[in-house]
């Protein structure tokens, strides 16, 4: 099985749960393009609600899960969803977009540009941490505020 077959069949449930992921489709607009860890229901279920209560964009996204320490060739899926913003999930998979980044951690809840990608990249709090410990929850919430500012406006 290839890396894209596993990831495929990662998503799949994803998708099953109502989360947008079509492979080998596109140009399309997206407003967001999220990244990384969590295929769990738990996952699911708080994808669901940061975009839904959150974010206020119901089905207009995708998400890449991501095992830990993988990191796929994620410019073919922003040549194939053109993400209005780009939000990634947990500091280590954030580390690819800024490897000229010296500090020890990457500005969560800030709106960061990186050359890596064409849209603006938010960085939270990762799923599988959230789902585990619930104070987590409450410092991602605020990090999307400034995701929530670039997509009303």
């Amino acid at each position: 099985m290839t890396q894209q077959d596993a990831t495929r069949c990662l998503l799949k449930g994803l998708n099953d749960a109502g989360l947008k992921y079509v492979p080998n489709c596109g140009p399309e607009k997206i407003k967001v393009l999220y990244i990384g860890n969590g295929s769990s229901q738990e996952c699911c279920d708080l994808l669901q609600d940061i975009s839904q209560k959150g974010l206020n964009i119901h089905s207009n996204f995708v998400f890449l899960g991501l095992k830990s320490g993988e990191m796929p060739n994620v410019y073919e899926t922003f040549e194939a969803y053109l993400p209005q913003l780009v939000i990634i999930f947990g500091e280590i998979y954030a580390k690819p977009f800024f490897s000229t980044h010296n500090h020890e951690s990457t500005n969560k809840g800030i709106k960061l540009l990186s050359t890596s990608s064409p849209a603006p990249i938010i960085v939270c709090e990762d799923l599988e941490s959230m789902t585990k410990n619930h104070a987590l929850k409450a410092p991602c919430w605020k990090q999307l505020q400034a995701a929530k500012e670039i997509l009303d406006g």
